[in-house]
């Protein structure tokens, strides 16, 4: 009872917690202790100020104009693991890198447990390898794309385990993206086949998900089960222009006609990815 009060109020208290540590004039949060993080020993919000510097080019001239941006963002995913070691360093405050609403609640619940006040700061590093990933693949560099990925998909979880965090299943989609460029089909498939057994998957991801096992599963030559892939992804999305298209590829192969080299063709960084 005592756990799922505290639980309660933690979440009542969320709005109040979350970012409350980042974003300009922001006012630290007043703690003792020589090893408290200070603002400039807060490398999370000059990650989240690279990315944000970022989005605003992609926004506004495309995904290419990430170019600029690049060599910063490589910097800041590499120190991200030196970032949550600052995060939860020893104290009377623990913050949190958090990726989404269940992270935030069982970062919190965490830091309660710990008997130590707790501020949840929303991670700007899974969406940084997401970012860094869909250039990558944009221009053609899968090899980078997996790269950066791999890294993100390393990152920390606040809850074991439970792989909550809301930018996985793009981490995860764009793996997919870069294992097909680099025609490495079975391991893209059960990178697919991974992001479908996500848990809380929206049905945005999981149609995404069963379109790029559909893509692999034609460079495969396994036909009935890519047409089965792309038809269930339209009793999630129907009318995808990309399902269509690919149910009418797949109908011309079976009539004859000579297959072309394949080309992940989903959308990279999609405009309404959570940020």
């Amino acid at each position: 009872m005592q756990r799922l009060m505290i639980a309660v109020s933690l979440v009542i208290a969320l709005a109040a917690c979350v970012d409350g540590s980042s974003g300009p004039g922001a006012t630290p949060p007043q703690v003792s202790g020589a090893r408290q993080p200070t603002l400039a020993a807060r490398p999370w919000e000059r990650a989240q100020g690279e990315l944000d510097a970022t989005l605003a080019d992609i926004r506004t001239r495309g995904l290419r104009s990430a170019r600029q941006h690049i060599p910063a963002l490589e910097r800041e995913l590499s120190d991200a693991g030196a970032a949550y070691a600052v995060a939860e360093a020893p104290g009377e405050t623990k913050y949190v890198l958090v990726d989404g609403m269940a992270e935030t609640l069982g970062g919190l619940l965490k830091g309660a447990e710990e008997k130590r006040k707790t501020i949840a700061v929303k991670s700007p590093y899974p969406p940084i390898s997401l970012v860094l990933a869909s250039y990558y693949n944009e221009v053609n560099l899968p090899a980078d794309a997996l790269r950066v990925l791999d890294a993100g998909l390393a990152l920390p979880q606040q809850i074991g385990d439970a792989k909550l965090g809301m930018h996985l299943p793009l981490l995860v989609s764009e793996r997919g993206v870069a294992l097909g460029r680099l025609k490495r089909w079975p391991e893209a498939l059960a990178n697919y086949q991974t992001g479908l057994a996500l848990p809380a998957l929206m049905d945005r991801d999981r149609a995404r998900m069963l379109r790029g096992r559909g893509v692999i599963l034609v460079e495969l030559k396994r036909l009935d089960e890519a047409e089965a892939a792309f038809n269930d992804s339209l009793k999630v999305e129907p009318k995808n222009s990309i399902a269509v298209n690919e149910l009418r590829y797949i109908a011309e192969l079976r009539r004859g006609r000579p297959a072309v080299n394949g080309q992940m063709t989903m959308p990279n960084l999609p405009a309404d990815v959570p940020r």
